[in-house]
């Protein structure tokens, strides 16, 4: 059986964003899957030993490497595990999740991304954006996908819900626009029922939005379970992303929100454009539009198109399609 080393390496479970273990899932039977090292190695030096390993890599957010600690080593790492990869003739599949990284460009990121446009097997992204920016520098196809559903069932919450306009869920990062939103003079002068349930990746956005919320907002800087999420997108008018930025592409979010039976709110980007075009999503151009929300009948989002959607991009779906495409 070929191997195949699947970037970023974590431990089963212990990735903040499940993506990387259904991935591997959707896969593993039709690979042998590199094992994670004992001891957690940083993401460069990690890819730089899987690179003289494997038959197959899936690389996805390497060019980020270069915001984690001793980032510019690491991106030096990454550059090199490309270059030997390329040498040993063995296949890639970049997956280009964000035009931009979220921490921004540097010279090391901007060398990972010239490298994989150039020796890519196959490129493939969760946005048809992302996919037309890709397809003007690759030497490969380019292939648009949406970002897989994992299909779950939800068990009945008991516990409080709150009636909300919008409701916000997930991790609290700074492309998430969610402190710039809430700080809005018209968002806050609209009196509009706000509710944030997500853990701050960092005390300074914890403290910005407990210093900002009024009186119609309300903040849970904890993760909540998938059953409470779940009844909260049910409640909530909306389930609003306030992203901000170039980095705007793909969301995990957006898809569990479609399958918990939330009706998502997000910027006229990225795949929220594309769930538009398919009947799943409602869109907004600027954040003031937002509030033109509150007194619509959210009308624009068809069950039927939304469950055709989620059968048709299953990760079990996705998955078959890559072991495919990785065998041609």
């Amino acid at each position: 059986m070929n191997k195949l080393f699947f970037s970023p390496h974590f431990p089963r479970g212990k990735a903040a964003n499940p993506y990387c273990d259904n991935f591997i899932d959707s896969i593993s039977g039709h690979f042998s899957v590199v094992p994670v090292p004992r001891h957690p190695l940083p993401r460069g030096l990690d890819i730089f030993r899987g690179a003289f390993k494997a038959d197959y890599y899936i690389l996805n957010w390497l060019e980020g490497v270069v915001h984690l600690k001793f980032g510019t080593i690491q991106g030096i790492l990454g550059v090199l595990s490309i270059i030997i990869i390329h040498i040993r003739k063995k296949r890639i599949l970049w997956m280009f999740h964000n035009i931009h990284p979220h921490g921004g460009e540097t010279y090391w990121s901007k060398v990972i991304q010239r490298l994989l446009f150039k020796w890519s097997y196959l490129i493939v992204s969760h946005s048809q954006e992302a996919s037309d920016y890709a397809k003007k520098f690759a030497k490969c196809p380019v292939v648009f996908k949406p970002h897989p559903v994992f299909i779950r069932n939800y068990n009945d919450w008991t516990g409080n819900t709150k009636e909300c306009d919008f409701f916000i869920w997930g991790d609290i990062y700074p492309y998430k626009g969610v402190v710039e939103f809430i700080n809005n003079k018209c968002i806050r002068e609209s009196r509009a029922k706000i509710y944030i349930l997500g853990k701050a990746v960092s005390d300074n956005i914890r403290r910005e939005i407990e210093h900002s919320v009024t009186e119609t907002m309300w903040f849970d800087n904890r993760r909540a379970e998938f059953d409470e999420i779940a009844a909260q997108c049910k409640k909530a008018k909306y389930v609003l992303f306030p992203y901000i930025g170039d980095s705007i592409s793909s969301s995990g979010v957006l898809m569990d929100t479609l399958l918990m039976g939330g009706i998502p709110l997000g910027p006229n980007r990225g795949a929220f454009a594309d769930l538009q075009r398919e009947g799943c999503c409602i869109t907004y151009n600027d954040i003031e539009d937002v509030l033109g929300f509150i007194t619509k009948t959210p009308h624009d989002v068809s069950k039927d198109s939304i469950n055709a959607f989620i059968n048709n991009n299953s990760w079990d779906v996705f998955g078959e399609w890559v072991v495919t495409e990785l065998s041609k």
